[in-house]
């Protein structure tokens, strides 16, 4: 008999779904889909059109008792539920809380006193700290808050307005990547910790006043990068930077220049964007559905 758990990460910019088939038999469990769709239409039409909805469908033949359970999250995840009639809404904060457990008790890890998260995507951004007990460091859980809202999607709004591609965003700002330009980012103005919304106008505003296109982009960038970046407890010995915002080169680069002035030991990205489903699943074997 084989039973299927179906997790799914309903983002704004993407949906990341996983399956994994469990065989009674011999008690294994295996990833048997991995699939990551962009955002760009009603959920329904595309869970039908990359073929999604038929994972979840009991095929009669090694599926016999079909779907166990499917799992989701995510800011859509509501939306998400409403289209498959079923399903388990899972809060961002216990799927962030469960990744962090699961880094720390990692065999590369276990000699941590502390290990951050920042996830930083379309929807805003999301904190986390923990101390080997596994208990919040400095109270520091943050899940999308108002200043953060919507960080990727005012980010993405502000390159169409530029008419900018987001393949072409690092190329733009060259001369502020890695060590070389690191003295050059240095130089880069940090905005006041206000909403997201009004970084588009301060952008476009800079650049009409004549600030080159590279730098009114790259100050935005950084100071949306900071806001997350300076909630992380100081001196944290490992911090994971995951979500979409993070694929540039330069919004990691500057969460670096920062995190590793607070003293943050090491940090590390998730570019496999895997975090979410990690915590997600721990979390469900954690409980023992």
């Amino acid at each position: 008999i084989t039973r299927r758990k179906v997790f799914i990460d309903a983002g704004i910019e993407h949906i990341h779904v996983r399956t994994y088939d469990s065989f009674t038999e011999n008690n294994s469990e295996t990833l048997t889909n991995s699939i990551i769709i962009s955002n760009n239409d009603d959920i329904r039409t595309l869970f039908r059109k990359s073929g999604i909805i038929e994972l979840f469908r009991s095929t009669g033949n090694p599926m016999n008792n079909g779907i166990e359970s499917i799992y989701i999250t995510g800011k859509l995840s509501e939306i998400t539920k409403k289209v498959l009639s079923r399903g388990e809404s899972i809060m961002p904060a216990a799927v962030l809380w469960s990744a962090a457990k699961f880094f720390l008790r990692m065999e590369e890890n276990s000699e941590l006193e502390t290990i951050g998260i920042i996830d930083l995507s379309a929807s805003g951004y999301m904190v986390i700290c923990i101390d080997k007990n596994e208990e919040l460091k400095d109270d520091l859980l943050i899940v999308n808050p108002r200043c953060g809202a919507g960080t990727g999607i005012n980010l993405s709004r502000i390159l169409g307005k530029l008419d900018i591609n987001r393949e072409d965003v690092d190329q733009l700002l060259v001369d502020y990547l890695g060590s070389e330009g690191k003295a050059e980012r240095e130089q880069i103005p940090v905005r006041s910790d206000r909403c997201g919304v009004f970084s588009s106008s301060a952008t476009i505003s800079d650049k009409n006043q004549g600030i080159p296109l590279d730098r009114a982009l790259a100050i935005t960038m950084k100071s949306e990068v900071m806001k997350p970046c300076r909630k992380i407890s100081r001196g944290a010995d490992k911090v994971y930077l995951t979500g979409g915002v993070f694929r540039w080169q330069y919004a990691r680069n500057c969460a670096e220049d920062f995190l590793k002035a607070n003293g943050v030991k090491e940090i590390v990205y998730n570019e496999e964007q895997t975090i979410i489903m990690t915590g997600m699943k721990y979390l469900v074997e954690s409980i023992g559905k």
